[in-house]
């Protein structure tokens, strides 16, 4: 019986030992973690700055009007496009522009689903 009395005791110091070291922990961590927080806080201020300065190149070139295609510079898509559009069978469209029957197939199956 003495014993398993002193297991108890050593279990109880033990364990009154791990709580007291788990308090410890608990109240250093904040003090890392304020620190490690504060060496980011550089970083996160560049990182906003730069995101900023992209967002407003974005704006510039969204308000600058791109200037449009002359009708005779229409890229073979956009031109493949339009026949479609306007009806023309796959090989029309072949014979028009110098698409393979693949890419054409494509935008006229494209142009049915909008």
């Amino acid at each position: 019986m003495q014993g398993w009395a002193a297991f108890q005791i050593a279990l109880d110091i033990g364990l009154v030992g791990v709580i007291l070291w788990l308090s410890w922990r608990s109240r250093a961590a904040p003090v890392t973690q304020q620190t490690h927080l504060a060496g980011l806080l550089p970083h996160v201020e560049r990182k906003a700055a730069h995101l900023h300065a992209l967002l407003q190149r974005a704006e510039e070139v969204v308000r600058t009007p791109s200037p449009a295609t002359p009708p005779g510079l229409a890229s073979p898509y956009e031109e493949a496009a339009r026949l479609a559009h306007q009806g023309y069978t796959v090989e029309e469209i072949a014979s028009r522009v110098r698409l393979s029957r693949g890419e054409i197939d494509l935008i006229v199956h494209l142009r049915g689903r909008v």
